[in-house]
């Protein structure tokens, strides 16, 4: 007589599972990583791309006084610059760092003054301002462009042009020459 407790003609499951109960929980085990690992995954896009996390913060310049344009001394100028930045950051979660640049004020293409943008970070979705002081020494004119500039300084419409580059963003987020701006500055 065959004994009845004897194992040999059950086949056992091939995960190892020997009680339903264990194969439905290991299956519902599986269903819940699976859930988790794709909702980390949309939390990481919604935090980089939903957050504004790739937005550059927005600048603006303005002259607010420069002194050592007088070309009437010669043919040579030693001019300084005071300009006041404004930068706002659009990101909602974290801060806008920059560590620092370089600002270069020039006149019809001659570099006037230059300086360094010293690092700085902005809070989120707030706004700093910060003083340039860009000098030059001792710079070159042309007889003609030194005309041109004591006659504009004159008549009060001399124009320069001020350029700022901020390098890395201080969290890596954009290109290694996080921004490169023009402003267009009029002399009064």
């Amino acid at each position: 007589m065959a004994n009845i407790d004897d194992d040999e003609g059950v086949q056992k499951p091939a995960d190892g599972l020997d009680d339903a109960w264990e194969r439905r929980m290991q299956r519902a085990r599986d269903v819940q990583g699976c859930i988790l690992g794709a909702s980390i995954i949309v939390l990481m896009l919604v935090c980089v791309f939903g957050t504004g996390a790739t937005e550059v913060a927005s600048f603006s310049v303005k002259l607010t006084g420069f002194k050592g344009l007088n070309a009437t001394l010669g043919n040579t100028v030693s001019p300084s610059f005071k300009l006041k930045v404004r930068v706002e950051n659009p990101r909602r979660l974290q801060a806008w760092c920059s560590n620092g640049g370089e600002v270069v004020i020039s006149y019809v293409g001659v570099a006037l003054a230059w300086g360094q943008v010293p690092g700085f970070c902005v809070p989120r979705k707030e706004v700093r301002k910060f003083i340039l002081l860009p000098w030059g020494r001792g710079v070159g004119l042309s007889e003609d462009l030194h005309r041109r500039l004591a006659s504009e300084l004159l008549t009060g419409t001399t124009h320069v042009l001020a350029e700022m580059k901020l390098f890395k963003d201080a969290y890596h987020w954009t290109p290694s020459e996080a921004y490169s701006g023009r402003f267009q500055l009029m002399l009064a």
